[in-house]
Formats: C-alpha cells, sequence, structure tokens
C-alpha cells in the first residue's frame, strides 16, 4: 500500500507539474510526512492509506488527510482517555451511546489529519481539541501547542462507500471544497 500510494502521488504532481513521476522529488519530515524540497514546487500534499484505501490531496497550503476503516474498536472509551484530550474524553462521555462510535472515527481521523498537515506527531493528540458530535461541523475548538498555531485550522471529515471515515484538514480558516475522485 505504501509502495502503491507513493507512487499515486507523485502520478498526481507530475500530473500538476508538468513533467514525469519519476522526476518529482519527495523528501521527508522527521514525523514521515512527504514535502516536495524543490521550493518551485509550491505544493502541499498528504497521503494516507489503510485496508485497500488511499486518500491523496494536494493544495497550495498544508493539508494533512487521514482514513480509517470504520469497525468495532474495542475500548474506544480507554482509546479516548489515552489519546484524546480531557475536553473531548468529557465530550465523548456525554454523547449518546449511539454517536461515540462516529464521534470516536470523527475524532481519530480529524486529530490524526491536523498533525499531518502541521507536519507533527501524534505526541501532541492530546495538545488540541477537535469536535467529536458528528451532528455538528468537524472543527478544532483549541491549541495548547506551538506546533499546530497559526492562522487555524479547516477540516472537513465524510463517510465514503464501504464504511470508510476520510478527514481533510487545511492550515488556515475558511470554507473546504473537496473533490472526490477515484
Amino acid at each position: 500500500q505504501f509502495t502503491i500510494g507513493r507512487g499515486l502521488l507523485r502520478g498526481l504532481l507530475a500530473d500538476l507539474l508538468g513533467g514525469a513521476p519519476a522526476d518529482v522529488p519527495l523528501s521527508y519530515l522527521p514525523s514521515g510526512k512527504p514535502v516536495c524540497p524543490d521550493p518551485r514546487c509550491g505544493l502541499h500534499f498528504n497521503v494516507t492509506h489503510t485496508d485497500g484505501v488511499a486518500v491523496l490531496a494536494v493544495a497550495r497550503r498544508p493539508v494533512g488527510v487521514d482514513v480509517e476503516v470504520v469497525r468495532p474498536v474495542r475500548d474506544m472509551d480507554g482509546l479516548v482517555r489515552r489519546y484524546f484530550s480531557p475536553a473531548e474524553a468529557e465530550a465523548f462521555a456525554r454523547l449518546p451511546d449511539a454517536d461515540q462510535p462516529a464521534g470516536f472515527f470523527r475524532g481519530w481521523t480529524t486529530k490524526e489529519a491536523v498533525i499531518k498537515a502541521a507536519g507533527a506527531t501524534v505526541a501532541c493528540l492530546a495538545e488540541f481539541d477537535v469536535e467529536l458530535d458528528p451532528r455538528r461541523p468537524p472543527r478544532v475548538s483549541a491549541v495548547r501547542t506551538e506546533l499546530l498555531g497559526g492562522e487555524g485550522w479547516a477540516l472537513a471529515e465524510w463517510t465514503a462507500p464501504g464504511g470508510v471515515a476520510v478527514a481533510l484538514a487545511l492550515e488556515g480558516k475558511g470554507r473546504l471544497e473537496v473533490e472526490e475522485g477515484s
């Protein structure tokens, strides 16, 4: 999946930059996020994959994506207490039981998308809060680390066919327009 995802990413970037996939230079941040080291590139991008599903995002500002197959999760409460912030753990506990799985996957994917966009690591998962309630629009409601500072974060999330939770984070404020491709 990693090799196919990187191949698709190179192909997409080559199309956008007008070159061959083999000519697209990629390097990696310490967090593992791929970047184009050529300043003329002018594009930010991210790729994620799981269980045969890949999602690629390209933007003119920092962008991150995450994807998870929605499935039963053992000890969801324990994972929320361990990896989410205290405020998110309280918000999760207040969700109706029927909304907790959607809240968990929204929280996990939007948090991962934000840290990927920032080039950060999972070490800062509890250093910011996202909206977990699936009945409300996704958003970052609090940031407690300079790693995620800046002009804010715009979020989008959706469930793709096959029960796949997808989230996209874009640095800055404003409305996101997401084009889904096959």
